[in-house]
């Protein structure tokens, strides 16, 4: 297959149809890789909303911030909860 590149150059494109980039990923190693990268996001904020209700006790920072930090946790874990049944559900 050729391309025309413009200013008459030509650039000739193989196509390899019969290679596979990532022949060990398969979904469900996909799913458990996107999982575990979740997991540890979600401890990661799981720590920081600690954080901010500690903080919140102490007087160093405003509410809000625990309320955003929660939401922001929440949406984590369901999103880690979503790979974990996924990966579950691949053969």
């Amino acid at each position: 297959m050729e391309v025309d590149a413009g200013c008459s150059r030509r650039i000739s494109l193989h196509t390899n149809e019969g290679i596979v980039h990532t022949p060990n990923m398969t979904p469900k190693n996909a799913a458990f890789l996107a999982f575990v990268g979740m997991a540890l996001a979600t401890a990661l904020l799981a720590f920081d909303l600690i954080e901010n209700v500690l903080n919140v006790v102490r007087g160093l920072i405003p509410a809000v911030r625990v309320f955003s930090s929660l939401i922001y946790t929440f949406a984590a874990f369901c999103v880690a909860l979503f790979l974990f049944v996924f990966y579950r559900a691949q053969r």
